[in-house]
């Protein structure tokens, strides 16, 4: 089995237990009602719920004050945290690779 079949059967599988989760039916009613193997299908659902709690976890974010000052004469982007720690960037800064950097600032 390959890469793309591997992931079509695990999409499958996790809609599935999404499936089964809507219904209000017993596990075993929703297998025999669809023909699944139970032993397999209450693998899946384990992993579902696994993948579900890992994606609720999210970091612990704060927001910071941001003050915006204009400079005439600006070259480029300063970056400066509440601690003291100051990055200067040119104005030719890649958009996306600063959003990227800003997300994993302390």
């Amino acid at each position: 089995m390959d890469k793309a079949e591997q992931e079509q059967r695990r999409a499958q599988w996790l809609a599935h237990a999404s499936s089964w989760e809507r219904s209000g039916q017993s596990r075993a009613e929703y297998c025999a009602a669809h023909g699944l193997k139970r032993d397999t299908f209450n693998k899946w659902v384990v992993k579902a719920r696994k993948n579900r709690a890992q994606a609720d976890e999210r970091p612990n974010l704060s927001w910071v004050p941001v003050t915006v000052k204009a400079e005439e004469s600006s070259q480029g982007v300063v970056l400066r945290g509440t601690s003291g720690w100051q990055l200067s960037l040119p104005m030719t800064v890649c958009p996306q690779w600063l959003a990227k950097l800003l997300r994993e600032l302390p």
